[in-house]
């Protein structure tokens, strides 16, 4: 099924959507302090970025007749026929490391709601028929590497700056993040201790409301550290989002049925997620 061709943050005035662009034509795409030029040249596609050092007060999707000089370009020769080019939000190709903003302790048989942040990149590309072919996938905001695990085995993540929140309100609605709820069930004996969380995002649907990007749950059952934990990723929109809409499905459904043999909970926070 072809995807929507625009969707609008109505409470930043943020949008994503599709601009058609004939020979000769160029367009830009700019948000805070990121801007990208778009061309297209002897039927080939042309993208450039550009940074500033202040963020600008507005977004602006448009047709532009000239273009700046000294901007670096990159070039795709792909068939002619495609005419349409589309911004559109997508997820971090690794994993994403959030801190929770004090120490969290999940007493026995309880449960609790966390908010975070997931950073959102910019994907962009051209039609092909009842598809897109992406061109490039651009970072806004530039993410720090961290890794996250043990001396023995880990993964490299990215770093996230803001903190987990246990209140949807008290999260930034910021136009390049989108809100994930991460919900934790103590199902043991014993109380539990939180700092770190780890989310992969290529288990996240990303679901656009009129007011903010929203991604799909993630619930994780903590049975104990000799029991072992389920973690589950939802596949609907999130419960916090009423009118959310599916801009973009799961890289990699989840499979429902995987249990995690040895998912590390220290005081350090919750690993292997």
């Amino acid at each position: 099924m072809r995807p929507p061709s625009q969707i609008i943050n109505k409470t930043s005035d943020t949008h994503w959507l599709s601009i058609p662009l004939g020979e000769n034509e160029a367009a830009i795409w700019s948000i805070e302090n990121v801007t990208v030029y778009a061309q297209r040249v002897s039927g080939d596609w042309m993208l450039a970025r550009d940074e500033s050092d202040e963020a600008r007060p507005e977004q602006q999707v448009r047709k532009i007749l000239s273009i700046p000089i000294g901007l670096e370009w990159k070039r795709w020769a792909l068939n002619q026929t495609a005419k349409e080019i589309r911004f559109w939000p997508s997820l971090p190709d690794k994993p994403v490391v959030v801190k929770t903003k004090i120490p969290v302790i999940v007493p026995p048989n309880t449960s609790i709601e966390l908010y975070i942040n997931i950073p959102v990149w910019l994907e962009v590309s051209v039609s092909q028929g009842d598809e897109y072919y992406t061109l490039d996938n651009l970072v806004p905001s530039r993410l720090s590497n961290t890794w996250y695990g043990t001396l023995f085995e880990g993964q490299l993540c990215y770093a996230i700056k803001s903190r987990a929140r246990r209140a949807l309100e008290d999260l930034d609605n910021d136009p390049l993040r989108a809100a994930c709820l991460f919900r934790i069930n103590n199902q043991s004996n014993d109380p539990l201790p939180i700092e770190k969380i780890r989310i992969l995002p290529e288990h996240l649907g990303l679901f656009q409301s009129l007011e903010r990007l929203g991604t799909s749950s993630v619930t994780v059952d903590f049975r104990g550290q000799d029991r072992g934990s389920e973690i589950s990723y939802q596949t609907g929109a999130p419960e916090f989002l009423l009118d959310g809409r599916l801009v973009r499905e799961a890289q990699t459904p989840f499979n429902r049925n995987r249990l995690f043999d040895r998912l590390i909970f220290r005081p350090l926070g919750l690993d292997n997620v």
